[in-house]
């Protein structure tokens, strides 16, 4: 495993979200949406998030924590086929990806 990173955080892995939406929260021009399942991602001169309450357009997007396996998010981004290389497996997975118009 000498080119994997291994973390851990004192009180769980729910402080890594937290950690990100307090500092995204005083920024302006960020929006912040929860709850919502990604059907698919389209990257051109903006990104186009397709969800299952409606259709979303950003300049960059941010996923933190999802409870969809990697190999799957591959499929929503295939420019990070990396994600179909990592298994499922029995410890909590944090995919953490900033996406940026192409």
């Amino acid at each position: 495993m000498s080119t994997t990173s291994l973390y851990s955080f004192a009180n769980g892995i729910e402080q890594l979200v937290h950690a990100i939406v307090n500092d995204l929260k005083v920024r302006e021009n960020v929006t912040i949406k929860t709850s919502y399942n990604v059907k698919e991602l389209k990257f051109g001169k903006e990104i186009e998030i397709y969800t299952n309450n409606g259709t979303f357009r950003a300049d960059h997007i941010i996923s933190t924590i999802s409870t969809t396996p990697p190999h799957e998010l591959a499929c929503l981004i295939p420019e990070l086929p990396y994600l179909s290389y990592n298994p499922s497996v029995t410890v909590a997975v944090v995919t953490l990806h900033m996406a940026d118009k192409i």
